[in-house]
């Protein structure tokens, strides 16, 4: 028998946690889940494109911290940002996975 095994996924995403539109990794340890948005890099939105459910996320604080604070698992497919006008940006949720 022959059995099709689906591999997760390894990614990075950074986010500025004093920024303007600021969010850290204590944020979504309180939150638990939370919509990854705000991406506008062509790049980025390439490979959020194939983010799949169950897949995982090192969330790495850029700015002053520049470190890795912990995991996130992707819990739903890429879809159109509901804040944006133009549908080619996208977001995902995600969950604290640590």
């Amino acid at each position: 028998m022959i059995q099709k095994i689906e591999m997760v996924n390894y990614w990075l995403a950074k986010q500025e946690p004093s920024g303007p539109r600021g969010y850290n990794f204590e944020q979504l340890k309180k939150e638990k889940i939370t919509v990854w948005d705000g991406i506008h890099n062509n790049l980025a939105l390439k490979h959020m494109r194939e983010m799949k459910p169950n897949d995982l996320v090192l969330f790495y604080h850029t700015g002053d911290e520049r470190q890795a604070m912990g995991i996130m698992q992707v819990t739903s497919k890429p879809y159109p940002n509901p804040k944006e006008d133009n549908e080619r940006f996208i977001v995902v949720d995600v969950k604290n996975s640590s």
